[in-house]
């Protein structure tokens, strides 16, 4: 896998982030190591888990899980700290009363299960995130004077929230924002206006959450599924089976079959050619879709079938540019990522 520069962090990481939201549950703890030293083997060094919940009393038990197995693999494997970015995300829930207070505690049991000093990344995903910014910004700097986390990215801003974000934190001497994550892929390209199109300069990292639309462009739609995959079909058709939708996924299937690969490799492709996408976070459950996506990285799509994949992805939504409208097809050039919010 391609190392490429996230943001202006200093660090350089895999073009496919290893997503481990579902390790320790649904993939259970053996399996989930075996996901992390085949990723590992591959070249990959970002792994992300999501297990900071700020709602210290409705914590699920398994919320855990993810970091308790990377911190497992960390130990049991003796990877050396500093070959590996970790990341974790926090959900931001501005009803509690003690943020600051809450931050702190759930900052220290992430780093506990992780067995880690520090956390490379810490991604806030603000519910509301026109509320409480001053005291969870001031609980945040904290804990990178800590050197409890290097940097902080940030989940479900659109522009203007993250500009007045970014304004609250230079003038009051905080931490900054290093990073971005979003639900991107040729189904949800909305935050392309608010998050791809920033001018100005130092630069962000953009990591690509979803990059396959939940599956819904990984492989064709079987006739029989299995029972456990029969409810996550019904609710991906429900979303996406649009006149839209369905063109997609067909023009990614006949493009996959024209280059003789697979549709998730179609998709990862046309996601990791915007030049501003640091990384997409993938979220494997076998090793036969690790492998997959991580070929994804090396294929390279035709201008034409860029082209193509842009048209029909663009369509239906409001807020989606029109057809006629669109760019050129990015050029691939990782060094160049998203501007910083100003």
């Amino acid at each position: 896998m391609t190392k490429r520069p996230f943001g202006q962090t200093g660090l350089h990481v895999s073009e496919l982030c290893l997503g481990t939201m579902s390790f320790g549950w649904r993939t259970r703890l053996p399996k989930a190591l075996a996901l992390l030293d085949r990723y590992h083997e591959l070249g990959g060094n970002f792994v992300e888990a999501a297990g900071i919940c700020s709602d210290l009393v409705a914590q699920p038990d398994w919320i855990g899980l993810p970091e308790s197995s990377i911190g497992e693999w960390l130990k049991s494997r003796r990877i050396p700290r500093d070959e590996i970015v970790v990341a974790t995300r926090m959900v931001w829930s501005p009803s509690l009363q003690l943020p600051a207070g809450n931050v702190a505690v759930c900052c220290e049991n992430s780093l506990r299960r992780l067995g880690t000093d520090y956390l490379d990344l810490l991604v806030c995903d603000w519910v509301q995130p026109n509320r409480g910014l001053d005291d969870m910004m001031a609980a945040l700097t904290k804990l990178v004077d800590q050197g409890k986390v290097r940097h902080l990215g940030v989940s479900g801003f659109n522009s203007w929230r993250a500009s007045e974000l970014a304004r609250a934190t230079s003038s009051r001497d905080l931490v900054g924002v290093a990073a971005v994550q979003d639900s991107y892929s040729l189904m949800e390209r909305r935050c392309e206006p608010d998050l791809l199109n920033f001018s100005g300069s130092p630069q962000l990292g953009f990591l690509a959450r979803s990059p396959l639309a939940g599956g819904f462009l990984a492989a064709p739609h079987s006739d029989r599924p299995l029972p456990q995959e029969l409810l996550r079909q019904r609710n991906l058709r429900r979303r996406y089976k649009t006149a839209r939708g369905e063109a997609v996924r067909s023009a990614v299937e006949t493009i996959a079959s024209d280059v003789g690969t697979t549709m998730a490799q179609v998709a990862l492709a046309w996601v990791l050619a915007n030049p501003a996408v640091s990384a997409a976070v993938i979220a494997p459950l076998s090793l036969n879709q690790l492998n997959d996506s991580v070929e994804a990285s090396t294929l390279d799509l035709a201008w034409s079938q860029l082209r193509r994949l842009d048209l029909l992805s663009s369509g239906e939504p409001p807020g989606f540019p029109a057809a006629e409208s669109l760019p050129e097809p990015f050029e691939t050039k990782p060094e160049a990522a998203i501007p910083l919010l100003s």
